[in-house]
């Protein structure tokens, strides 16, 4: 077998070989094949989700997911950052503080796009922003152009009056911190 390998590699049976057939058995085929399949699995690095999948991904941000396909902005929260794209943090009410709102307006917020795109807006800073960087900020400008205020008191980290209950939800093109109350409501046109 080995001679076999021997051969074909040398120049003059290389000249002699087969253009279809390496003359090796075919389980030599199968087996290189496996080798290669191992090594790529092993080397194989899941991608980091995006916003849109992280959001995806959490059960208590359906309602927020919902605002993002109402408002028709799926892509560009899905975007890699570039250059001309740092990244967007969203500061993202839980479905528990969607639940507080009045029937009425949470169904408006879910069904007109222009109110869904507002409330977004009052919830979206640029930047890839970790908790720790929004902390030393102490003021941060929304998508719509207000300042809000970022706060400690008693361990616990305010997005203006909203407490931050799940932070640092990192994505490739961003974080998500998950807050107790939806904010904005009389910019939103709510």
């Amino acid at each position: 077998m080995w001679q076999r390998l021997r051969n074909w590699l040398s120049d003059d049976a290389a000249q002699e070989k087969d253009d279809t057939s390496w003359g090796l058995p075919l389980w030599w085929g199968a087996g290189i094949v496996a080798l290669f399949t191992v090594a790529i699995a092993w080397c194989h690095v899941p991608a980091e989700p995006n916003l849109l999948e992280v959001a995806d991904g959490r059960p208590q941000l359906s309602v927020f997911r919902s605002l993002i396909a109402t408002a028709g902005v799926e892509d560009q929260v899905a975007a890699a950052i570039t250059a001309d794209f740092p990244g967007l943090t969203f500061l993202a009410p839980s479905d528990t503080a969607f639940a507080a709102l009045p029937e009425e307006l949470l169904a408006a917020a879910t069904s007109d796009p222009n109110i869904a795109f507002q409330l977004l807006a009052f919830h979206v800073i640029e930047g890839k922003v970790s908790l720790t960087d929004l902390v030393s900020l102490r003021s941060v400008t929304t998508g719509m152009g207000v300042d809000v205020s970022i706060t400690e008191r008693d361990g616990t980290v305010f997005f203006d009056t909203a407490a931050i209950i799940g932070p640092d939800l990192e994505a490739s093109n961003g974080n998500v911190h998950m807050i107790d109350s939806v904010l904005g409501l009389q910019a939103a046109g709510g």
